[in-house]
């Protein structure tokens, strides 16, 4: 789909989008992708899921909005295994490649009482500060977790690293 250089100017504005959105019945589909999701599994498979070339201890700030959230179902007060082995495995990598003093920035509408367990996993201590945002009239009340590694794990981390031998 080629679109002429006024239209891609078009989208640079909130009244395209508005437009666009605002037309969209209540049983059509709004969400849309670039391509199928089909077509971008190889491009997952390839930057998703093997994590192991980050280094560890090498990011400074790890943001998401809504790639832990795709993680989760079912019920919040038990979650199923396969819930808690993925969000685990995620949060592991997530603590695992940011810095001891590193920022893991995470914006979710779940309530924090049903989140922290999930972030606080088996292999990841976080200290965590939660930040109500803003909500309008149409939305839930979203929050923004800010977490850093608790000091202790972080001292942990660091005390392993000279014991392999490679300081930090």
């Amino acid at each position: 789909m080629l679109m002429s250089e006024a239209e891609l100017k078009r989208l640079a504005h909130s009244e395209y989008w508005d437009e666009r959105y605002g037309e969209v019945g209540p049983d059509e589909q709004v969400h849309e992708w670039f391509r199928s999701f089909d077509d971008l599994v190889p491009l997952f498979d390839r930057h998703l899921f093997r994590m192991d070339q980050i280094p560890s201890e090498s990011v400074d700030v790890a943001f998401d909005k809504g790639t832990l959230d795709a993680m989760i179902y079912g019920s919040p007060w038990d979650p199923p295994d396969e819930v808690l082995d993925n969000t685990g495995r995620y949060v592991r990598e997530v603590f695992r490649i940011l810095k001891s003093d590193g920022t893991f920035i995470y914006v979710t509408y779940r309530q924090p009482h049903f989140i922290k367990p999930l972030l606080n996993c088996e292999g990841a201590k976080w200290d965590i500060e939660v930040d109500i945002l803003a909500s309008s009239e149409s939305s839930l009340e979203y929050h923004g977790f800010i977490l850093k590694k608790a000091i202790s794990s972080a001292a942990e981390s660091a005390e392993a690293e000279v014991e392999k031998g490679t300081p930090s």
